[in-house]
């Protein structure tokens, strides 16, 4: 086998994120592991459950809104356990700062609608976001990006511009 291909710079490991949620307070911000593989607790914990409910979607073969809420709510009780980690700037009804703890995360979690819950899920669920920023992007890879002496970087669309 040859040796062409090093792709340990797109390892994701336990790597953090902060995912800004101006809603829960003007700075607030939740630290998040990756929801995926590489966080084996999570990983091990969903698997368990998606199990269970492969084995009900095989008896019924379909997949309902249901089974969409079914999903939230399991990330609902795995998340504050295995992957959000920190906060800062979460303020409570009084708008006072909340402090960070792993029963507190299990009230926000249980409490935030749906669609900010699915913006934090959604955060952790994609990898690239937990890359390390030396990661080139696909325009340094196809050599599209060219950097002028002023530090400005030209793109096709906008070189001799």
């Amino acid at each position: 086998m040859t040796d062409n291909f090093d792709f340990g710079h797109l390892e994701v490991g336990q790597n953090t994120l902060w995912v800004d949620m101006p809603e829960l307070g003007p700075t607030a911000s939740i630290c998040v592991k990756p929801a995926a593989e590489s966080n084996k607790p999570y990983f091990n914990a969903m698997l368990k459950r998606s199990g269970l409910r492969a084995r009900r979607l095989a008896r019924t073969d379909r997949v309902t809104a249901e089974d969409s809420e079914q999903n939230r709510a399991e990330d609902r009780d795995l998340f504050p356990k295995h992957v959000i980690m920190n906060w800062r700037g979460v303020l409570d009804a009084k708008r006072k700062e909340v402090p960070y703890t792993q029963d507190a995360a299990r009230e926000l979690c249980a409490k935030l609608p749906g669609w900010l819950f699915d913006r934090i899920r959604n955060a952790a669920a994609t990898p690239e976001r937990f890359l390390d920023d030396e990661v080139p992007d696909a325009q340094d890879l196809a050599g599209n990006s060219k950097t002028g002496s002023d530090g400005t970087s030209d793109t096709p669309e906008t070189a001799g511009q």
